[in-house]
């Protein structure tokens, strides 16, 4: 798990970092799409991490931390299902008209 995890967070970072240093030079379109892979692959692998970590402190009973993980989780899971749905990465902002 952790594995596929470090992997897919590498590719996210350097797709991030390529969508800030080039996005001026990107067209509308191609920005969107890059958008949209960020969004596929960051949000449900750190919901996913989250809840694997929510697992462990239920295994370790350390209720606490259990719970943060969860909700961090969902909190998580929802912003991502709002950016994948919308396809942006800030889901919350205010569209122009």
């Amino acid at each position: 798990m952790d594995a596929v995890v470090t992997a897919i967070g590498a590719v996210v970072i350097a797709l991030v970092i390529a969508l800030v240093i080039f996005s001026g030079r990107l067209s509308k379109a191609v920005r969107s799409t890059v958008e949209i892979v960020v969004g596929i692959l960051l949000f449900p692998t750190v919901t996913g991490l989250w809840g694997w970590r929510a697992i462990e402190g239920v295994r370790d009973r350390d209720w606490l931390y259990a719970g943060l993980m969860a909700v961090a989780a969902a909190v998580f899971a929802v912003t991502g299902f709002y950016a994948i749905r919308r396809r942006t990465l800030a889901p919350f902002d205010k569209r122009p008209k």
